[in-house]
């Protein structure tokens, strides 16, 4: 039986740590490392790796019928606008990977009782869609990585209006058009999120949708996005 196990059968099972790995490379972005709150006001460290204390929390894990697989929601709380940044930054952030895992706050680092290996069985989601987003709340819908919906043949996710192109990136000195599969445009003209036209390079952000290819190559021209419009078709 291994220690976690011991641990879980115990009469006193210790205070629960849930820690999460927000993994936008799929997406062409980076990882980030979170947890619902600091350990003694600071950020909690487990396995050597940091993982910063936000508001968030996983919900709706039971089934959602007879026989569909569960599809939960990640929420994040935007009091200090994480979740605004992330998302300006990179998106709804469709494709990414989350991994939640649950250990124990003895087994984190620095503890008497400190052991990596001390978790319970990873609990592995793919970012569906943006359900909702307010200045106080950004909230994700999230899809089992074992649910066949999601299975990719071959291994290219078919969006009917959104497009998996990378966009590039403002670095302060130059643009980065870096990725496995990068957006086409190079053009002058930018725009944010909403289409809206800016002066800022750092507010260039594509909302990979339709919409945000036609306002850069111009409405009626070939889109230059990776879109499948005849997915819609029944």
């Amino acid at each position: 039986m291994s220690r976690i196990s011991q641990i879980a059968q115990a009469s006193d099972t210790g205070t629960p740590v849930y820690l999460y790995r927000l993994d936008l490379g799929p997406i062409g972005g980076p990882v980030y490392h979170l947890t619902p709150g600091p350990i003694g006001g600071e950020p909690v460290r487990f396995g050597g790796i940091e993982y910063q204390p936000v508001p968030i929390r996983l919900t709706g894990l039971g089934k959602s019928g007879k026989k569909a697989p569960p599809r939960p929601r990640l929420t994040l709380a935007n009091a200090k606008r994480q979740g605004a940044q992330i998302v300006v930054a990179w998106g709804s952030l469709k494709g990414a990977t989350l991994i939640r895992v649950e250990t124990r706050r003895a087994h984190l680092d620095g503890q008497p009782e400190a052991d990596p290996g001390a978790t319970f069985p990873p609990e592995v989601w793919i970012v569906d869609r943006m359900a909702s987003g307010d200045p106080s709340t950004i909230e994700w819908e999230l899809t089992a990585a074992t649910d066949v919906a999601g299975v990719q043949l071959p291994r290219r996710q078919i969006n009917r209006d959104t497009c998996s192109r990378i966009y590039r990136r403002w670095t302060g000195a130059g643009w980065d058009y870096g990725g496995s599969d990068p957006c086409p445009y190079a053009g002058g003209p930018m725009f944010d999120a909403d289409n809206a036209p800016v002066t800022d390079p750092a507010k260039d952000v594509c909302n990979h949708l339709v919409s945000g290819c036609e306002c850069r190559f111009g409405k009626g021209n070939p889109l230059r996005g990776r879109f499948f419009p005849g997915a819609r078709l029944r």
